[in-house]
């Protein structure tokens, strides 16, 4: 019995480490990820030319907002899933405290709830609205506020 115990003990030692270092390596990823998509995003003002360009340009530039906020969201819940694991706390669901089953965590690892709450979840909570972009023109050219 003991050393099933031990076994046990040293395959979650195994797998705290390999977590431990996916976490770092998502989260370098991702600030890799985040760092580009800001070179990306030009300063207000940066284009010029004809009408059409510049619809084309602040487009883009909306684009490269959008998915700099997702880079940064995602590393959020890469980090909190570290700190989670860090503190014992990983793989149980905040909701409920019973355990997040494996498979959800192989798909997606820093989830927070259980299949269970998060179907629960996400149907007592109203779809996000769309975002809207005004496009207000200054005297360097246009610029995006939400």
């Amino acid at each position: 019995m003991k050393t099933t115990n031990a076994i046990k003990t040293t395959r979650r030692a195994v797998s705290h480490r390999s977590l431990l270092r996916y976490f770092d390596q998502e989260a370098q990823r991702l600030q890799r990820a985040i760092q580009i998509q800001q070179e990306l995003i030009r300063q207000p003002g940066e284009t010029r030319g004809e009408l059409f360009e510049e619809a084309s340009e602040i487009t883009e530039q909306a684009q490269n907002i959008a998915v700099l906020e997702q880079l940064n969201k995602e590393l959020a819940q890469i980090q909190a899933a570290r700190k989670r694991l860090e503190e014992g706390r990983y793989g149980i669901c905040q909701k409920c405290g019973q355990p997040i089953p494996r498979e959800r965590l192989r798909v997606r690892p820093y989830a927070t709830l259980c299949v269970r709450c998060q179907a629960l979840s996400a149907s007592d909570t109203e779809p996000e609205p769309p975002r809207v972009f005004r496009i207000r023109g200054t005297a360097r050219g246009h610029t995006i506020h939400r």
